[in-house]
């Protein structure tokens, strides 16, 4: 319930709901200050919060522009399964239609008095999106469920923040920076939202979120801790703060207990051309987690700490693409560090009795052994003597075109089940790289024709056919019913 502002909107669509203490705001027009969109917001210049807690949902917007900051949320949860059992609530549900013009919704603010408080929430900040065209911010935000004892086992309950789409439709604008998360089950969650910026901005400045855990030494799970999870979001950078002694996802201790393969840093899942730079990550299981198709991926000046295994792919049917870039000079490595601890035992790490091998380039100038990616039973590590000229704004795809698509385009990748499902998916996600990057198809080789061959072909396919109709016709896209469908998301 609001305290210190104990208003209710009388603009057209508005509703309010004192048993619940919900503001449902519906639909344009919907206004706090401005006619075109809706405004929780305290009064920064005389300490003034809104309070609302013990709801099954706090604010929830439709169909709006919004700014919201300087708001705590306490106890919001679903207190009575018996009415939605599989909906566990939230403190902030946005929610965008697929017709929606261009909207801005911001939830934070850039100044140190601006952050939204969400305190055993059991998830902070949801959004689901189907339009295009709009804008999301989610900056500076302080999170702490460690008090939080629900739900932690039915798919994304117990989260700080999540950003849905039904499928990966060009846009939207999302922003994911400086905000503190304490104790929750999932840390930041994306599902097919393409070039999600979360730790840094469209400056690319440096803008780390800060992700923690207090699970101990030896904690008992059997559903996923994630510190980030994205799935299908190509083109997402995931961007730390390169601080050692403050790393951006951590648990309080290390983990003593081996085999515990659901608590990871970062678990990427089908996300193509992600750039991973400068996290540190530290007392995590698995530090950062891979499945699926993530070609053109690639992980530049990250500090992996106090692992069992630092880099783990799935099984055979995940593909990463050699780490290293070759600007035509010669392969230059990316200057990863592993640090081991106690209960270490891979540095790199494929799921697989026969595992397919791929190459990682490291640096042997200053004969520092944190570089080497060994011991491993999947890369094929080779050193170089060169630096990593590279920095965390680094955004390059320069890559080993023959082993990292050359081998799509020639069926020579071993899936070892579903092969031809598999093949044609890595297809098509390449066929979309070169569709959005042509600097992957002209690289001044006698072989470009190989790969504009390949991007003809594709072109006058069902592939791109499906990809035009995905992207332009509404009946294409899956609707979403709140929170959101787990299953699909799943």
């Amino acid at each position: 319930m609001l305290k210190q502002h104990d208003y209710v909107p009388e603009n057209e669509g508005s509703v309010w709901t004192e048993n619940r203490g919900v503001s449902l705001l519906r639909k344009k027009g919907v206004s706090l200050d401005r006619r075109s969109g809706v405004s929780f917001t305290g009064i920064s210049s005389n300490g003034l919060i809104n309070y609302f807690s013990d709801a099954f949902n706090a604010i929830s917007i439709e169909d709006c522009n919004a700014t919201l900051y300087r708001n705590h949320f306490n106890n919001i949860y679903n207190y009575n399964s018996y009415y939605h059992a599989s909906n566990y609530g939230s403190a902030i549900s946005i929610k965008n239609s697929i017709n929606a013009s261009s909207l801005t919704v911001t939830v934070g603010g850039n100044s140190s008095n601006e952050p939204n408080i969400f305190v055993n929430t059991n998830i902070g900040v949801l959004i689901n999106n189907e339009s295009p065209n709009s804008s999301f911010y989610i900056i500076k935000n302080d999170f702490n469920n460690t008090s939080y004892d629900k739900g932690n086992t039915t798919n994304f309950q117990n989260t700080a923040i999540s950003v849905n789409q039904p499928l990966s439709i060009s846009g939207p604008f999302v922003t994911i920076t400086e905000n503190t998360i304490l104790n929750n089950r999932i840390g930041i969650h994306a599902a097919n939202v393409p070039n999600i910026l979360i730790g840094t901005d469209v400056m690319h400045d440096q803008l780390p979120n800060k992700i923690s855990f207090n699970l101990g030494s030896s904690p008992s799970m059997s559903f996923d801790y994630s510190g980030i999870w994205i799935k299908a979001c190509n083109d997402a950078f995931v961007w730390g703060g390169s601080d050692a002694l403050n790393p951006d996802i951590k648990n309080d201790q290390e983990i003593t207990t081996s085999g515990i393969s659901y608590f990871r840093g970062m678990d990427i899942e089908n996300s193509t051309g992600c750039m991973i730079n400068c996290n540190v990550i530290k007392n995590i299981p698995r530090s950062i987690y891979f499945t699926g198709d993530c070609n053109l991926s690639k992980l530049r000046l990250n500090r992996f700490e106090n692992y069992e295994n630092a880099i783990e792919l799935n099984d055979d049917q995940t593909v990463l693409p050699p780490q290293g870039d070759n600007p035509g000079t010669g392969y230059t490595p990316y200057d990863n560090k592993w640090v081991d601890g106690t209960n270490s035992i891979y540095r790199t790490f494929r799921n697989s009795a026969n595992p397919s091998p791929f190459d990682w380039y490291y640096d042997v100038t200053n004969a520092d052994p944190s570089l080497i990616p060994l011991p491993t039973n999947t890369v094929i590590a080779t050193d170089r003597p060169d630096n990593c000229n590279c920095y965390c704004n680094s955004s390059s795809r320069i890559t080993d075109r023959d082993n990292s698509m050359g081998k799509i385009i020639s069926d020579s990748i071993p899936f070892s089940t579903n092969a031809s499902e598999f093949s044609y998916q890595a297809k098509m996600n390449l066929f979309l790289a070169f569709k959005a990057d042509s600097t992957l198809l002209y690289q001044g080789s006698t072989n470009d024709s190989i790969y504009l061959n390949f991007f003809n072909t594709m072109k006058n396919s069902n592939m791109n056919q499906l990809d035009i109709s995905v992207k332009q016709t509404p009946s294409f896209r899956f609707k979403l019913t709140p929170p959101f469908q787990h299953s699909f998301f799943a």
